[in-house]
């Protein structure tokens, strides 16, 4: 398990780094206007996929006995570990103006991927724990092919809602077979690099099915194959070779949660006081300011969120404990 979590971390570092040192840094820069295209919004859909799979992965390699204490503590574990830091960013993208009050309130009672809009960039943290809910529905299968009934099962509960509510967001459904997929590896006693072969072929057509629809990647069904087989593709690649990750990457993955949460809010609080600065000076230059954020901004927010971890594990450390989590 050291070597598979090993390689875990390596994803999940890169796919931190990819949303919040480019794809959403991007945003606040003009110096690449052509940054979002055919490629990096495929590669966006990839990258959300990977946590996706990995998040469900990890899930999968717990038990879980379908009764009311063992589910209550499941979720006991997941609401402390999780959501009183969620419900932070959600106040601090209401200071910053970054969403609207009432679309934030029904971001915190997990309703909005269902009855939206979502938060911007939120929504992701929204979805996943959407999919945490219903996790013990699906880990406490008795075998694969009760696992799969299930998890047709869900896939069908989440087309009925989206069908019924006409503000529901095709993002859910685009990734739940990707966290459906990772519980799913997780449960089997072996993976083959065999296996490698026919989903790189199943990766490559998925890839051609997204560009025939004139949807963006990130909201159209079409990218529901390449969300499921690009993740797969990595997963096996990975788990095939033998990775170390270094200090680095170990941190960011431990900050990752929290760098996703709060990245926006740091990035609006820090070209604050750049844009003040610029004033007092007399110029501006957009690959000043794409410097500023890479090599100035993204560092704070990695060692601001690795500190708020830090100290939000140690205050939640007794009652984990004494919960028996």
């Amino acid at each position: 398990m050291k070597n598979r979590l090993g390689f875990i971390d390596i994803l999940r570092g890169a796919s931190v780094l990819y949303i919040v040192g480019f794809w959403h840094l991007m945003n606040y820069t003009d110096a690449f206007p052509n940054y979002s295209n055919s490629i990096t919004t495929r590669l966006t859909v990839t990258i959300l996929a990977l946590f996706v799979f990995l998040s469900g992965y990890l899930m999968g390699n717990n038990t879980l006995d379908f009764n009311i204490k063992s589910i209550r503590g499941f979720y006991i574990k997941r609401l402390i570990r999780i959501y009183p830091l969620y419900v932070f960013a959600l106040l601090l993208f209401y200071y910053f103006r970054l969403a609207k009050g009432i679309t934030l309130v029904k971001a915190g009672l997990l309703i909005s991927m269902f009855y939206g809009p979502p938060p911007p960039t939120l929504w992701f943290i929204t979805m996943i724990m959407v999919f945490y809910v219903l996790t013990p529905l699906l880990i406490s299968a008795k075998n694969t092919p009760d696992l799969l009934l299930r998890g047709i099962f869900l896939v069908l509960l989440m087309v009925l809602a989206s069908f019924l509510s006409p503000k529901s967001d095709p993002r859910v459904l685009i990734y739940f077979p990707a966290y459906f997929c990772g519980i799913y590896l997780a449960k089997l006693s072996n993976l083959s690099k065999a296996f490698i072969i026919p989903v790189f072929v199943c990766l490559l057509g998925s890839v051609v099915l997204s560009m025939q629809v004139h949807e963006a990647p990130e909201v159209s069904y079409a990218s529901i194959p390449l969300a499921i087989f690009s993740p797969l593709c990595l997963f096996i690649l990975f788990n095939s070779v033998n990775l170390t990750p270094n200090v680095f990457i170990k941190t960011i993955s431990y900050a990752g949660y929290v760098m996703y949460l709060i990245h926006r809010p740091v990035y609006e609080f820090m070209l604050l006081i750049y844009n003040k600065l610029l004033l007092m000076h007399g110029f501006n230059m957009e690959i000043l300011k794409a410097g500023y954020l890479i090599f100035i901004c993204l560092p704070v927010i990695a060692v601001i969120s690795f500190f708020v971890q830090k100290i939000y594990d140690v205050l939640i450390a007794f009652p984990v404990k004494k919960l028996n989590l």
